[in-house]
């Protein structure tokens, strides 16, 4: 999978708009991967991207407000590395940061449908 003919998408907070960047953690002061049991594995140095707009749909409604993050569609720079904790090959990427190239908000029904999905899974893994 080449940058060119890939899209990325990142599910984060709301608020920023096409031509900034997403930058990491380590930057920004804002929840990431780590903050959520991947701390082992995940980097406070990194912005996670997905190939698969679904994939950041679901971190964008986890995202710790009321109203959910946003999604994302971005370009990596920095170079682009497969996330070595995916099983999925072609799913997760790690970049320096990702400018973004479109905005594509969540509704407040597709927050708490897709936080009620997680809540029931919870459920039945305890």
């Amino acid at each position: 999978m080449t940058e060119e003919t890939s899209r990325f998408f990142h599910g984060g907070p709301r608020g920023l708009r096409v031509g900034e960047y997403i930058l990491p953690p380590s930057e920004t002061g804002n929840r990431g991967l780590h903050d959520y049991g991947t701390g082992k594995v995940a980097r406070f140095d990194r912005v996670y991207l997905t190939s698969n707009s679904l994939a950041a749909r679901f971190f964008a409604a986890l995202y710790p407000t009321s109203r959910g993050g946003c999604v994302y569609e971005v370009e990596p720079a920095g170079e682009l590395v497969d996330d070595p904790d995916c099983t999925m090959g072609g799913l997760s990427f790690e970049c320096e940061r990702a400018r973004i190239v479109a905005v594509l908000p969540l509704s407040s029904s597709a927050v708490r449908r897709i936080r009620a999905q997680v809540a029931h899974l919870n459920e039945r893994s305890a």
